[in-house]
């Protein structure tokens, strides 16, 4: 586990972390172990130093200011970043699929659970029950 800060210094004022950004911070080191993946090289430079920020004070500077300010958890900030680029990167696949018609709109309307699907002239059909699903 993290301990999880509520504010830091940055250029000399006192930033207080908003309710969003934490929930955010929280949410990408969850979901680290499942979204590794995506589909690109990782764009940032970090810069490592014993003396440097945390990691959730580094992240917030890359989010907030676009900085890339040095981090003496640079493991740590380096999951998250590929956390927020692997679920981005299937966002983006979903948005895809479902704008090209391979990804049925029941996938997403919560009937899709347990359906099994078949390809019909180009467009996947749901089985399942009594009725199929388009």
């Amino acid at each position: 586990m993290y301990y999880l800060q509520q504010q830091m210094e940055y250029n000399g004022k006192t930033i207080k972390f908003s309710k969003r950004f934490l929930d955010d911070y929280v949410f990408y080191n969850r979901i680290a172990p499942y979204f590794k993946f995506s589909g690109k090289p990782m764009r940032h430079t970090l810069i490592s130093s014993k003396h440097g920020m945390s990691a959730q004070e580094a992240f917030y500077v890359m989010e907030t200011f676009g900085d890339n300010a040095p981090c003496r958890e640079i493991k740590r900030l380096r999951t998250v970043l590929k956390a927020k680029a692997g679920i981005n990167f299937q966002i983006k696949e979903w948005a895809v699929g479902r704008a090209d018609g391979t990804l049925p709109k029941c996938e997403f309307s919560g009937n899709g659970g347990g359906l099994k699907w078949k390809l019909v002239r180009g467009k996947y059909i749901a089985i399942g029950g009594t009725q199929e699903v388009t």
